[in-house]
């Protein structure tokens, strides 16, 4: 199945990120963000297809979750979106832990209905940090 027809869990947050690519290196901020990729929100975002290395900056931790292969599939004024393409196992696993701690805290987050729902139709969770 292509990246465009997955359905995951997007968690809205606001994540520091250091973004470093051939052709471009920025800090960032992730302000959605799913176990197979996020959007970024940056002064200028690089072009479409450009392939990435992102440090995922999380909150109350020392240590970064790394993305050793993201690909830019759309940008925006402002805004990219990237899907994850190769994250070690330990770091996969990170990722997701604070996904389901993110879920774990509903009184931070509020339903919404996205343009990619669950199977079923139903609106899914979007978190708040």
């Amino acid at each position: 199945m292509s990246w465009e027809h997955r359905a995951h869990r997007r968690v809205l947050t606001v994540v520091p990120v250091l973004i470093f690519g051939e052709l471009f290196h920025a800090k960032g901020d992730i302000v959605n963000l799913s176990r197979d990729g996020c959007v970024i929100a940056v002064a200028q975002a690089p072009e479409k297809g450009q392939h990435l290395h992102l440090l995922i900056q999380m909150p109350k931790r020392d240590t970064s979750i790394e993305i050793q292969l993201a690909i830019v599939r759309w940008n925006a004024l402002g805004l990219f979106g990237v899907e994850f393409v190769r994250v070690n196992a330990l770091h996969q696993t990170s990722l997701e832990l604070y996904l389901s701690m993110m879920d774990a805290c509903p009184s931070l987050g509020k339903l919404v209905h996205l343009e990619d729902t669950s199977e079923k139709g139903q609106p899914q969770r979007q978190v708040v940090a």
